[in-house]
């Protein structure tokens, strides 16, 4: 089980769109959207960055965006991500 960062870079607003549609669809409530046009996912398996990037972008799309695992966290946020975060059992 991971917890990624998504973090998306110089991206075209429609495929910030895209994105977030395939994000939410793939992930349902195991997805949240920071208050920028990043997100936190949670994969149940445990997967390399490639593989998410490949779930929730189309073929021969390219989003300029970093996918980064996590462990362990330190930070401030709004209250609902610490939740979200607590909720993934890290």
């Amino acid at each position: 089980m991971s917890v990624f960062a998504i973090i998306v870079t110089e991206t075209a607003q429609d495929d910030i769109r895209l994105l977030d549609q395939s994000i939410r669809s793939i992930y349902d409530e195991n997805c949240l959207k920071l208050k920028n046009k990043d997100w936190l996912v949670f994969e149940e398996n445990k997967i390399p960055p490639q593989q998410v990037y490949k779930r929730i972008t189309e073929e021969d799309k390219l989003i300029s965006c970093l996918i980064v695992p996590f462990e362990s966290y330190w930070g401030v946020q709004p209250k609902d991500v610490w939740e979200w975060l607590n909720s993934k059992e890290l």
